[in-house]
């Protein structure tokens, strides 16, 4: 992360690992990074739902799954 902090796959892999974990917390604080870092990664969305997923938060994460549908890139519509 420090090397690449822009690399949004690196983020991804690691907040999937603390929710995997059970550390929504640390989850969410990464999350919060990987916006600030790669503000134009379009798997934020993907990886916001399975954090709200995870923490119970259905309406957040169906407004996530809305931002991804409205993507242009084919592989997320």
């Amino acid at each position: 992360m420090e090397t690449s902090p822009s690399t949004s796959v690196l983020w991804t892999n690691l907040i999937e690992a603390q929710i995997l974990g059970g550390d929504l917390a640390a989850a969410e604080s990464s999350l919060a990074g990987m916006a600030q870092a790669a503000p134009d990664a379009r798997d934020r969305y993907v990886t916001g739902y399975r954090l709200a997923w995870a923490r119970g938060d259905y309406p957040t994460a169906a407004a996530y799954v809305d931002s991804v549908g409205q993507s242009p890139q084919p592989g997320f519509q």
